[in-house]
């Protein structure tokens, strides 16, 4: 088998480990022996691996980035540094141990050509370290071609429901910007919106001013209506397309509306009497305002309203007669200071932005509770067609999606005279849910929004899905660099080092807030994740020269969070002095301290210990002190004798590992 398999893909595809199996992986030495052998555990930064070192700023990222690839130059190997933040300093990097002569750098434009460019040296393997700083650093070519956040109005409705819910509600996505700025929201990040993928964690809303005067385009098809911004992405047979690249007859992709949970808290009554609130009712000019309004040319149904809510609420109003001009009929208002229960079901027709809505007891209600809203919507604001099929009119696109999730089959239909109201007809056509028949250009809002989820999609009226082309457009661009690099790195023994940044969670109250740039396939795709932080002051993360008093440096603490080539979640000290570089002769003195070679006394006055007094190091049953043990030729003495304890571990557990 494992003979045919090679025969036909190529030798070396299936290939029996042996002996192999107990080897250390090969790997380059930085010098450091603390971080060599202790915190990575295989002597060095492993050839043919992806690193990832990520942490806060002013840590030591670059630093040990450009000590690396110092360590590669002295042992003959050639370095690509990747300056996507165009910031490297060569005279530091020269103090780091950097060859600045014999450096490649590459200072690419846009984060597609930045990871091109590691592809090709990679497949050379004509480099033996490649640093790409930053991952943060690589933008997308449509980022910077086009403005972040530019999408949709704030009158777009989205279906959203809170975590652990099945009661599904319609929300203007102004709204939910307003409750994003709200502590309540932050505090429990209760919503899920509706996407491409089902119910997804609504990660924010963002606002952005449109400096750039973006007009907005709507696009309406048979059963859907929206209106974005050339950088809004809508989708047609599984691919993104802009608005201007959209044609008539072309069938954008939609998804079934959410299912609506069953709750009778509304009588049927109550529902005609709120439909009709919706459709004829005016809109109070504050949300607490509690005085109910209705109006039409009929006196019959302003009397039936009338009658509902002395029977519901047991309380009255008069009904006064608006003359109207130029011929037209006289207006019949029925105006009532609502009581607290009248108050909270008028309160739930309208939204944080005083537009009308569907309520959400309606919207999973019973059938008959929908039946009796529709027709007391349609009794207010509706007519017949010339084909004796009713339609809806208004100009709230919540209440249109409202309308149309409880009725079977619709169209839409907005008049280029009117633009602003939209008609729902009910249709028994077999015509495609989301044909685009109409397109035209709309006002230049001042502000415009865009919605963020996990899934980078979200569903507006009709099913419609959008979908922002920035959107995790650097994740997957990081996850379709990985897939093509994972490989390649390990065919040629290349080291790739990552340097990340970290930000900040969006609304997150427990746990760790911070999380790294450019999605999770780097996490995934990563043999080793180095977490570099610098020591507070009060922990003696200042290096101050004694004499001068001057900041000399400073002592960082390096943790090993993932490692597939040592043991996972050690942690090591390691001193970074300005003027020179990393301390490599103080950090070997911290590896004999580890292995043994050299032991901290613990004798005092008042204990013997170990025989050893404090604040000095015991070295074959002599004392000295710390900075001593770093002098000529005592030093040499030393490392020799912890590089020989290192082997003898190691060779003992080669031989546990031939007897098993």
């Amino acid at each position: 088998m494992t003979l045919s398999l090679n025969n036909e893909y190529g030798g070396g595809l299936v290939q029996k480990l042996g002996k192999k199996s107990t080897k250390r992986w090969p790997s380059l030495s930085t010098d450091l022996p603390t971080f060599d052998e202790y915190l990575l555990g295989c002597g060095g930064v492993p050839d043919g691996r992806i690193i990832e070192i990520y942490g806060p700023e002013s840590a030591g990222k670059t630093a040990i980035a450009c000590h690396i690839i110092g360590c590669a130059q002295k042992a003959g190997g050639l370095a690509l540094f990747v300056d996507a933040e165009h910031a490297l300093d060569l005279n530091h990097a020269r103090t780091l141990g950097v060859d600045v002569d014999n450096l490649i750098l590459s200072q690419p434009d846009y984060g597609e050509q930045a990871l091109e460019v590691v592809l090709a040296f990679v497949r050379s393997r004509a480099v033996r370290i490649i640093v790409i700083d930053s991952v943060s650093a690589l933008v997308p070519k449509a980022e910077l071609d086009g403005d972040m956040g530019d999408s949709v109005t704030f009158e777009t409705p989205v279906y959203v429901r809170r975590k652990g819910s099945q009661i599904v509600e319609i929300k203007q996505v102004g709204d939910l910007y307003k409750k994003e700025q709200t502590g309540w929201y932050k505090k429990t990040r209760s919503w899920e919106i509706l996407t491409h993928r089902g119910w997804q964690s609504l990660l924010g809303v963002q606002k952005k001013l449109n400096v750039h005067k973006k007009r907005i385009r709507y696009t309406r098809t048979t059963s859907g209506y929206v209106g974005t911004t050339e950088d809004h992405s809508l989708f047609v047979g599984g691919k993104e397309k802009s608005p201007r690249e959209l044609k008539v007859w072309d069938r954008l992709d939609t998804v079934s509306l959410p299912a609506f949970a069953s709750m009778n808290m509304c009588p049927s009554s109550l529902a005609w009497l709120l439909g009709f609130y919706v459709a004829e009712g005016s809109t109070p000019r504050t949300k607490g305002c509690n005085r109910f309004e209705v109006c039409n040319t009929e006196r019959l149904l302003i009397e039936k309203c009338q009658k509902l809510i002395l029977e519901l609420f047991g309380t009255s109003g008069d009904i006064r007669i608006q003359k109207g001009g130029g011929g037209r009929q006289p207006l019949y208002v029925l105006q009532i200071e609502a009581t607290l229960a009248l108050g909270f079901f008028m309160q739930s027709c309208i939204t944080e932005s005083l537009a009308k809505q569907v309520p959400y007891f309606v919207l999973n209600g019973t059938a008959e509770v929908k039946t009796n809203f529709v027709d007391g919507f349609w009794h207010g604001d509706g007519n017949h067609s010339s084909s004796k099929i009713r339609q809806f009119f208004n100009n709230s696109l919540s209440v249109i999606a409202g309308l149309q999730t409880m009725l079977p089959q619709t169209t839409v239909v907005v008049k280029p005279t009117r633009p602003k109201q939209v008609t729902l007809t009910e249709s028994i056509g077999a015509s495609h849910p989301a044909e685009i028949r109409q397109f035209y250009d709309g006002d230049i809002p001042r502000y415009l929004y865009d919605v963020c989820t996990e899934a980078g999609t979200f569903v507006t009226l009709g099913g419609i899905i959008c979908h922002n082309s920035h959107m995790g457009l650097q994740a997957r661009l990081m996850s379709q660099a990985m897939r093509k690099l994972a490989g390649e790195v390990s065919k040629s023994g290349t080291i790739v080092i990552f340097i990340n940044q970290v930000r900040d969670k969006i609304g997150t109250t427990w746990g760790n807030p911070e999380t790294t740039t450019g999605g999770r396939a780097l996490k995934f795709y990563s043999s080793v994740r180095l977490e570099v932080r610098r020591l507070s002051n009060t922990d003696g993360g200042q290096i101050i020269d004694p004499d001068t008093k001057d900041h000399r440096g400073h002592r960082m603490r390096i943790k090993n969070v993932k490692n597939k080539v040592g043991v996972p979640f050690r942690e090591t000290l390691c001193d970074l002095l300005y003027a020179t570089g990393f301390d490599t002769r103080k950090d070997m003195v911290d590896y004999a301290i580890m292995t043994g070679v050299a032991v901290e006394g613990t004798k005092t006055k008042a204990d013997e210990g170990n025989g050893v007094p404090k604040g000095w190091l015991g070295f074959k049953s002599e004392n000295y002190r710390r900075g001593d043990l770093t002098n000529e030729p005592v030093f040499a003495n030393l490392s020799m004798e912890a590089f020989k304890a290192r082997d003898e571990r190691l060779a003992l557990a080669a031989a546990k590992a031939e007897e098993d």
